[in-house]
């Protein structure tokens, strides 16, 4: 468990850390984690964090057996790019609405081969660049549920995903579905 005390978990604080396997960030006053953090902490299972405020980018990037995430079920300030990205034993995870100007969503999910399940906030306005590249088990995705206006390049590229693409969408960007066996 991260101290009550502590505000802050800083850049890379945990950064290829092979003996975590479960962390408890459970205090109100520990509201930010920045880059890095726990990237690539081989071992790490479980993240508990429900009041994190913010999440910088490659938090939790190649953590392969992170496979339980508890964040925030309200309104979160900042999630960072490629933020689970690597993260091959992810299987589910719902995301919390997010400060629109805040989230940047590229390679989010890239390369989260077991993901099957992503409950994307209904204020989602962008699929980012690679945000589910090479996501093997994920085969369905509600949009519909959402205010999604640009797919971008790479979003769905070599992943079997089917949905329905929301009348809300004006851009698709190049090779957003290249290699993608869902149906349309």
């Amino acid at each position: 468990s991260v101290p009550a005390t502590t505000e802050v978990i800083g850049i890379a604080a945990f950064y290829k850390n092979k003996n975590l396997i479960t962390v408890n960030i459970n205090s109100p006053t520990t509201t930010g984690i920045n880059p890095q953090a726990f990237k690539e902490s081989a071992n790490l299972e479980t993240i508990y964090m429900p009041y994190i405020k913010s999440i910088a980018a490659s938090t939790f990037a190649d953590c392969k057996k992170l496979a339980n995430v508890t964040m925030p079920t309200e309104t979160i300030d900042n999630l960072g790019q490629t933020m689970f990205s690597g993260c091959s034993s992810l299987k589910s995870i719902t995301l919390p609405k997010v400060v629109l100007e805040t989230f940047n969503a590229s390679s989010f999910f890239a390369e989260c081969r077991a993901l099957e399940s992503v409950e994307l906030p209904t204020n989602t306005t962008q699929i980012g660049f690679r945000m589910f590249d090479t996501c093997k088990a994920l085969t369905n995705l509600d949009l519909t549920k959402t205010s999604v206006e640009k797919i971008g390049s790479y979003s769905f590229m070599y992943t079997p995903v089917s949905l329905t693409i929301p009348s809300t969408v004006h851009t698709i960007e190049t090779y957003a579905f290249t290699k993608n066996t869902g149906v349309f």
